[in-house]
Formats: structure tokens, C-alpha cells, sequence
């Protein structure tokens, strides 16, 4: 009996970039590049959710800061605390 062979690093990056299609997510390429190195290093399915979650996190973050958006109301905060 034959043992099946491992996917290629292009045949993995190619599922990777259809399952986001499917689910409607344009990932960035270091993202991507990221996801590809965790596949290639074989870790759980679930810490590789945390790292997107992570990943995910910081750049809501970026954007909030980039646009001013500390989530107070105007005049409804108190910036002195």
C-alpha cells in the first residue's frame, strides 16, 4: 500500500487562496506568506486560528487609530482621566 504525498507548497497556497474566496476574505500576501509558513511547519488548526485572530486584531486597531476612532461619543468622554 501506498502512503500519500505530502501537497506541494503551491498546492496548499492554491487551497489556501480558494477556501478565502469561498468564504468571501481577501487576505494580504503576508498574511498569506504567514499562513503557508504554519502549514509548512504543521500546527494545530487552532493555533493557527488564534494567529489570525491576532493578525486580525492589530490591524482593526492600526485602522481605528489611523482614522481617530477611540470610540468616544463627542463630548462624551473625558480625556483628562
Amino acid at each position: 500500500m501506498a502512503t500519500a504525498r505530502a501537497p506541494t507548497r503551491a498546492e496548499v497556497s492554491e487551497a489556501l487562496r480558494e477556501l478565502a474566496s469561498l468564504a468571501g476574505v481577501d487576505v494580504r500576501a503576508d498574511v498569506h506568506e504567514a499562513v503557508l509558513e504554519l502549514c509548512r511547519r504543521r500546527v494545530v488548526p487552532t493555533a493557527t486560528a488564534q494567529v489570525l485572530r491576532s493578525l486580525a486584531s492589530k490591524a482593526q486597531g492600526r485602522a481605528r487609530s489611523a482614522r481617530g476612532d477611540d470610540g468616544c461619543v463627542k463630548d462624551g468622554c473625558r480625556r483628562d482621566r
